[in-house]
């Protein structure tokens, strides 16, 4: 019996072991308000759209730290969107920042491009039509997220939501 058990313990853990170590294939990340170098947001241009407009985030990055650091987005910042179903599909743009090509897709040279150096206290404000990672077509409720490459490795944005309303539809006064 003790065997019994001992080898019901032993399969268990290693079970639990095999899973965690698996994963979602996402990498750890550290949420943006607990970074030491930067203080990074998000905030989108506007809540509503129409179908066929792009929705645009403003990415606000702050220099926390007593020196000066290029902010370059190679390597890239990995927007992540997720609607009412999921995912929405992917540009081919999307999949090369977050590394899931389709079969025969090949990586985009990344190089070091030109870089705005931000000094301490500084401020960077950049945005992104997110249209050029994901079809946005569809009619729905979405959020976004970033995760933005540091020396701490990738900070995460916390989440913010938008909606692609359908081209008939007249949007709310609070969109703006």
């Amino acid at each position: 019996m003790k065997t019994i058990c001992f080898l019901l313990w032993s399969g268990a853990t290693a079970a639990v072991l095999s899973l965690a170590s698996i994963g979602s294939g996402a990498q750890d990340f550290v949420p943006a308000h607990k970074s030491n170098t930067m203080y990074i947001t998000i905030a989108m241009e506007k809540k509503q759209v129409h179908a066929g407009e792009s929705p645009k985030v403003v990415l606000t990055i702050e220099n926390l730290t007593d020196h000066a650091f290029p902010v370059n987005f190679c390597p890239p910042d990995r927007f992540w969107v997720q609607g009412e179903r999921g995912e929405p599909p992917t540009t081919y743009l999307e999949r090369v920042e977050t590394q899931r090509w389709l079969p025969g897709e090949r990586d985009l040279a990344c190089g070091p491009g030109p870089a705005e150096l931000l000094n301490p206290g500084g401020t960077s404000k950049s945005s992104w039509a997110l249209s050029i990672f994901y079809d946005l077509s569809a009619p729905g409720k979405y959020s976004v997220y970033v995760d933005i490459w540091s020396t701490e490795g990738y900070l995460r944005t916390d989440p913010v939501e938008f909606e692609v309303l359908a081209t008939d539809s007249v949007p709310k006064k609070d969109s703006q």
